[in-house]
């Protein structure tokens, strides 16, 4: 039997991982000393959009609970794990392996203790995201068994739980900055905080909201990028490193809540891209989407040695070089992969 195609997940996919990308371009520019703390109007709309992409992580784990916690169907256990796990196994051991491998050329001494001692502690740049997925896929089939056998009013207790889970460990990080009560610097516990995300892809699957109510939600989605933005710690290091833009916060929350609804049953946009054409080049950009995760930070990297196009050699019109900067770091690292994920052997590392 076919599956039916769903297009806003892959809209939402595309969004997600634009938004990785745009996050790690911009990150920079709103940490430069020159630039923070004297603003500006590009200074706040790179800020403004920044802010909204914090989304990008929350709405991958919720597409994933969107598409894997269905209850109502019967998976062979084994099957799922060799699957799924197998499907991860493998971009873990290579990019792992390459982010370890770079480290070392930038003159860092790696041993064995460091090696094991960063993994450990998911001191691992950007693949964090990884392990969050790998243990979410671990506990998926216990989840799915709770699920079929809870009832509706269990189930939602327990996703409100944890959302206030996720809430009540980011306050405690804002307020106990010492403490050693971190789940997210450990690689055993780091997923319990987007456990509230995974079930949140399962809980809002069926949520509607009609014109009016769409127009109630952007307007709350703007109130929150506002209360972003202007509750900001202006005497933190950088703009970027502040608990309100934490995937773990309630700014983010709410605004990853406010997007999934907005777009996941948008007919609007199921209309928008009915046509074969439009479908195509979604399933295109959609399918490479990990992969262009995995990939841009080296395009990134390369990008920024060979054109100096960073904070400190950008003039007027940052906005311009910035946007052109972020859209050729996506196309290329789309190029990459798509590329790659036709040869075979190299397309598992893209999780093909």
């Amino acid at each position: 039997m076919q599956k039916k195609y769903l297009v806003n997940a892959d809209i939402i996919r595309i969004i997600a991982g634009f938004a990785v990308v745009f996050i790690h371009v911009t990150d920079p520019f709103l940490a430069y000393p020159p630039y923070y703390g004297v603003g500006g109007f590009p200074y706040l709309i790179l800020s403004f959009l920044n802010a909204l992409s914090r989304v990008c992580v929350p709405l991958f784990i919720m597409l994933s609970g969107y598409l894997l916690l269905k209850p109502e169907k019967t998976i062979r256990i084994h099957d799922f794990y060799v699957r799924r796990i197998t499907r991860i196994g493998i971009p873990i051991l290579f990019w792992f392996s390459m982010y370890f491998f770079t480290l070392s050329q930038t003159g860092n001494h790696l041993s064995f203790y460091s090696l094991f001692n960063s993994i450990l502690s998911v001191n691992i740049g950007m693949l964090y995201f990884l392990i969050i997925i790998f243990e979410l896929y671990i506990i998926t089939p216990l989840l799915l068994i709770f699920l079929k056998r809870a009832g509706k009013g269990s189930g939602t207790a327990i996703f409100i739980f944890f959302i206030f889970l996720t809430l009540g460990l980011n306050t405690i990080t804002t307020y106990l900055p010492n403490t050693r009560f971190l789940l997210d610097g450990n690689i055993f516990t780091i997923f319990i905080p987007f456990i509230s995300y995974y079930l949140g892809g399962y809980y809002l699957r069926n949520i509607t909201p009609s014109s009016t109510q769409r127009v109630i939600l952007l307007f709350g989605l703007w109130v929150i990028l506002l209360l972003t933005l202007f509750s900001t710690d202006n005497t933190a290091v950088s703009v970027v490193n502040t608990q309100e833009r934490q995937f773990d916060s309630i700014n983010v929350l709410i605004m990853s809540i406010l997007v999934f609804i907005l777009f996941i049953n948008n007919s609007f946009i199921r209309r928008c891209f009915s046509k074969p054409p439009a479908l195509f080049c979604i399933k295109i950009v959609a399918g490479s989407i990990f992969g262009i995760y995995l990939v841009h930070q080296y395009i990134l990297m390369l990008f920024n040695n060979y054109t100096h196009l960073n904070p400190g050699n950008i003039y007027s019109p940052m906005l311009l070089f910035v946007f052109l900067k972020i859209i050729a770091v996506f196309a290329i690292s789309f190029g990459i992969v798509a590329i790659g994920r036709k040869i075979p052997i190299l397309n598992k590392v893209f999780g093909e």
